[in-house]
């Protein structure tokens, strides 16, 4: 249980940072997206500038957004390759894992077939005919004058009904 509860307390940050990161990715898509959007439309306004003052000021914009975007794409680049770091390792140790419980099960399993039959409890079937008996009643009040603890309650109260006639009589 306690490497079930272990696993388990390691398993439920791993997945919830696992969203974290899907999350992360797909907000830095969207922004590489959008600058790629803009990096276009720096460019047409390069090509349709008329000044050369506004044709220069186009071109540091186009710069501009052209690093833009190569630093949006190298932080998603490497936040894809930690995603799938992670993801492998979260891997990794789901097999751990498996191979861990699979070896606690076979382990059991060994256990249970090894102590089989004298770990588990007498069936009610081999238990009745012993309760029931009326000879093992007998022999026991004969040899110590009491009703065993083992035996039905009719048993018993059919040797303390002959115990009762018997003091009557002797009276």
């Amino acid at each position: 249980r306690l490497a079930s509860a272990i696993s388990v307390d390691l398993a439920r940050p791993a997945s919830a940072q696992a969203k974290v990161q899907r999350a992360n990715i797909a907000e830095l898509e969207q922004a590489l997206k959008a600058n790629v959007a803009l990096l276009r439309e720096s460019s047409v306004l390069q090509r349709m500038s008329q000044t050369p003052r506004t044709r220069k000021a186009a071109m540091v914009q186009v710069r501009r957004a052209e690093q833009v975007v190569k630093d949006v794409g190298s932080i998603l680049k490497g936040s894809r390759s930690a995603a799938v770091q992670e993801a492998q390792g979260m891997l990794r140790q789901a097999d751990e894992v498996a191979a861990a419980a699979a070896e606690l099960r076979a382990a059991a399993h060994a256990q249970l077939r090894l102590l089989g039959a004298a770990a588990a409890p007498p069936a009610a079937a081999e238990v009745a005919p012993v309760l029931a008996a009326p000879e093992v009643v007998s022999a026991s009040v004969a040899a110590f004058g009491a009703v065993p603890a083992f035996a039905s309650p009719s048993a018993a109260a059919a040797e303390d009904a002959d115990a009762d006639d018997d003091i009557a009589e002797s009276l």
